[in-house]
């Protein structure tokens, strides 16, 4: 369950990521990611770009956003994009580093996925922090989708539109890799 929400001001860079599917796990969260090359076209304007909407970035990640790693160990995306970069934004060609993160299938499975691009831009001036009773933390753009739990289903929301009585999805136990969660 959600503990706070709260509007930040923010300043510095955001990060995103092309990967194979829809979803992914930000700080063990489930976020639909923009980048998937599942996200249908209407939902992003140039596949593996970051949209732009409002003035700001669309779905995009805080730079000390975990990741979690084909072997279940997070890891902050900024380092990875630090691994990978020679410029301080833009977008990088990832495909050949084999980089592999936990995401969550259409019929439910947690798998990994290969990511193909990671991207860098200047944020929006306000960004949604998001805490759970259980301390996980996302810091996201306002337009990000999250699935979460809301009147008996399972269901995205954008962070603007979250509240304290949704229940966040996030990964529990990791022994499930695979199979349905």
């Amino acid at each position: 369950k959600i503990r706070k929400i709260e509007k930040i001001p923010y300043k510095v860079y955001l990060y995103n990521l092309t990967t194979e599917t829809v979803n992914l796990f930000d700080n063990k969260i489930l976020v639909k990611n923009s980048g998937g090359l599942g996200t249908p076209a209407f939902e992003r304007l140039v596949p593996g770009m970051i949209h732009r909407a409002n003035g700001g970035v669309l779905f995009c990640y805080a730079p000390n956003t975990e990741l979690l790693m084909q072997n279940g160990q997070p890891i902050e995306i900024k380092y990875r994009w630090s691994m990978y970069s020679k410029s301080n934004s833009g977008i990088e060609d990832i495909s050949t580093h084999n980089l592999m993160i936990l995401s969550q299938s259409e019929e439910g499975k947690i798998l990994p996925a290969k990511c193909s691009k990671i991207s860098k831009v200047k944020a929006p001036n306000t960004l949604i922090k998001i805490r759970s009773y259980s301390n996980e933390e996302i810091t996201i753009t306002k337009n990000h989708p999250i699935e979460i739990f809301r009147d008996g289903k399972i269901q995205f929301v954008l962070a603007s539109q979250l509240t304290k009585d949704d229940l966040l999805i996030k990964v529990v136990n990791l022994s499930k890799v695979g199979k349905k969660s």
